[in-house]
């Protein structure tokens, strides 16, 4: 399984064309269910996140890459979410390069859960703290944070997104949302080091009021839809 995430820029004053293509998507469902099949995708939820520098959309995948998909096509439903992501980001997402993300840590939960997605501004010079954050993550400090993982009932997975440098977390779980304010209460000394990293690679106090949670704009998932139904 192959996974990724990334944000997207939202332009001033369109956060209303981006509630519009997600309710239109909804509307338009068995033709974005057909084009995720032919690009292998799995499972993917999209999040409107806004933030002073600007709203964002974040969008998460997985890919399943035995799948056979077909070459790409000039369908009507291709050209109309074209034409609807260029409305809302301002430049065409076929022809411009892809944003360049970087996976560092995937621990997943002990059963499926709820997806959550945040996309935070790294301080300057933290991307090489980053990289060893996560190397600690999934080496020396693997054992604990997998412990507070369980107690957390969550799984995490952390990209890094560069030009500009982010920090995407996706947090899957029966609560995903409240999983970083759960995390931030506690008093165990790994999660109390885990909350020091996150304030020093991008600034965020946690002693101060947190921003209102991201709105999610859409989820699907494959395995949820060939699930017997009870």
């Amino acid at each position: 399984m192959r996974v990724t995430a990334y944000a997207l820029p939202v332009q001033a004053g369109k956060e209303g064309e981006l509630r519009s293509l997600a309710r239109e998507l909804e509307s338009r469902s068995a033709e974005y269910d057909e084009f995720r099949r032919q690009n292998g995708i799995t499972r993917e939820a999209a999040f409107q996140q806004r933030a002073p520098q600007g709203n964002q959309l974040i969008i998460y995948r997985e890919f399943d890459d035995s799948s056979v998909t077909r070459p790409r096509s000039e369908s009507a439903f291709e050209l109309w979410l074209k034409e609807r992501m260029l409305a809302v980001h301002g430049f065409d997402l076929t022809t411009a390069a892809p944003p360049q993300v970087e996976l560092l840590v995937r621990q997943r939960p002990t059963r499926r859960g709820r997806l959550y997605a945040t996309a935070v501004p790294l301080l300057p010079q933290k991307t090489a703290r980053i990289h060893e954050f996560a190397s600690e993550l999934n080496g020396i400090h693997a054992a604990e944070f997998e412990d507070s993982l369980r107690r957390l009932r969550s799984g995490l997975t952390l990209f890094v997104q560069h030009a500009p440098d982010l920090a995407i977390s996706v947090v899957e779980g029966d609560e995903p949302a409240s999983a970083l304010g759960k995390l931030s209460l506690s008093h165990h000394p790994f999660d109390r080091w885990h909350i020091q990293q996150i304030t020093d690679q991008t600034g965020i106090d946690f002693s101060a009021p947190q921003p209102r949670p991201n709105d999610e704009l859409w989820s699907w998932d494959s395995a949820a839809m060939r699930a017997p139904t009870p």
